[in-house]
């Protein structure tokens, strides 16, 4: 039997750290700004639904929500590091399309868009327009409750 050196294992040890690393990193940039106004400093909240006007999610079940916006949807859960976390991290959608931001952790979060505040109910989803002032292509930076920048909604025509 061959013996193996002991360079080989310092090898596959750096190997192995480095991978740890670069997932760390992944983890906290891609899962770790306003739709209606994308300059906005203010993290203001989204204005509510007219009273007496039914709003889409009120409805549609979470299935059909999710069989309609397939494609269009980003899931808001819990990191392995225990923070929020998005699925997908980015995604590329046209101006003017309806997106679902679905929340499936067992908390109300709060989620920005640009900077512009969204309350979503535990285990519900909201569903929002597409919409800027910016120049196209925008990136819409996704923040998840104290988390910067844990996705992006790449907008185009």
């Amino acid at each position: 039997m061959k013996k193996i050196s002991k360079n080989f294992y310092i090898i596959i040890g750096v190997a192995i750290v480095v991978f740890i690393l670069i997932m760390f990193f992944l983890q906290n940039q891609n899962l770790g700004s306003s739709i209606l106004n994308p300059f906005s400093k203010a993290q203001k909240e989204a204005a509510p639904a007219k009273s007496g006007t039914p709003s889409v999610e009120a409805s549609l079940s979470y299935g059909e929500a999710l069989k309609l916006y397939q494609g269009r949807t980003l899931q808001f859960g819990l990191s392995n590091m225990g923070g929020c976390a998005v699925n997908p991290s980015s995604v590329a959608l046209k101006i003017g399309v309806k997106a679902m931001l679905d929340n499936r952790m067992g908390k109300d979060i709060k989620v920005y868009l640009d900077g512009t505040a969204y309350t979503i109910k535990a285990y519900s989803f909201k569903i929002v327009t597409l919409a800027t002032s910016a120049p196209l292509p925008h990136t819409i930076k996704v923040d998840c409750e104290t988390g910067k920048n844990n996705g992006q909604i790449i907008l185009g025509q």
